[in-house]
């Protein structure tokens, strides 16, 4: 009768820190935009030799939902890239083709609409892969309307 017990409340403590570990951890909220100040995760890419920046990097989707919002760190490299920051992402899938970023979270571009990449506010219209980046950055991917993004 004491094991059947203790059974029972090793069995309720496992459901109760079960659920305690799932409510913390999506309770997080990745995105969420409470009014207090959040610190950022932080993401590295290394290579040899070279100078160390850090850069914020997002990505939101075409409801400007965010996919993702961080400090991405880039060490070793004489000369970061746009490119070099997108593909420090393990935290949402992405796909390059022939040198292009072309989706992000399983969302592809499309006839119309797509990625288009923003550094410090002004569209990039060169390759992002090669486009240089500097300590303090800000890396932003929009899925938009290609034909209000060519306008602008």
């Amino acid at each position: 009768m004491k094991r059947m017990i203790i059974k029972r409340i090793i069995s309720v403590l496992a459901v109760i820190l079960t659920a305690f570990i799932l409510f913390t951890g999506c309770s997080r909220g990745e995105g969420s935009s409470s009014g207090a100040e959040q610190s950022l995760p932080t993401f590295t890419a290394s290579e040899a030799n070279g100078q160390k920046i850090s850069v914020t990097l997002r990505v939101r989707d075409e409801y400007m939902e965010s996919l993702f919002d961080s400090t991405v760190v880039i060490e070793g490299s004489a000369s970061p890239t746009a490119g070099m920051a997108t593909q420090t992402l393990d935290i949402i899938p992405f796909e390059l083709k022939d040198g292009q970023f072309i989706s992000f979270n399983n969302i592809p571009n499309r006839e119309d609409t797509g990625w288009v990449l923003y550094l410090n506010g002004e569209k990039v219209t060169q390759d992002v892969l090669s486009q240089p980046i500097q300590d303090g950055d800000v890396l932003e991917w929009k899925f938009e309307n290609f034909d209000e993004t060519r306008n602008q």
